[in-house]
């Protein structure tokens, strides 16, 4: 699914990963997670809890959330979204970033209906696309922090 993705300019740019094991390194230590047709066992997303590479320790998660392209606008992705921060709570992270990139409307959609995010960043060169563009990256945080 993920090399889908970055061959279809959807969350992950085209150089982002040049292999399998450059992705699994980049999510070492984190917490993976995959959404199953309940009928068939298909799997249609996945999530995973990855330690943030904004934060310089291992409190705070960056989640990766695809979903398979025939699988989408279906609310798969908002529930994929919800759950890691659900599950991030849970498993003691204080915070959440999340980046993507500046034309993935489906994602920053996502992001918005998930709701308690703030906009905290931008970087003007986030990832190539397939069509050799060059776009943006949007950076996302959310206080994970239980009120007392």
């Amino acid at each position: 699914m993920i090399q889908e993705a970055a061959q279809q300019s959807n969350g992950f740019g085209i150089d982002e990963y040049s292999n399998e094991n450059e992705f699994r390194q980049d999510i070492t230590g984190g917490y993976c997670f995959a959404v199953t047709l309940k009928e068939t066992g298909e799997l249609i997303a996945s999530f995973i809890l990855a330690i943030s590479r904004f934060y310089r320790g291992s409190t705070v998660a960056d989640p990766f959330v695809i979903v398979k392209s025939t699988e989408r606008r279906r609310g798969i992705g908002e529930f994929c979204l919800q759950s890691a921060v659900d599950l991030a709570s849970e498993l003691g992270f204080i915070g959440m970033y999340v980046d993507c990139f500046s034309n993935n409307r489906g994602m920053l959609k996502i992001i918005e209906n998930t709701g308690g995010f703030a906009r905290v960043g931008c970087l003007p060169l986030g990832g190539q696309m397939k069509t050799g563009e060059i776009v943006g990256s949007v950076i996302f945080y959310r206080d994970l922090r239980r009120e007392e």
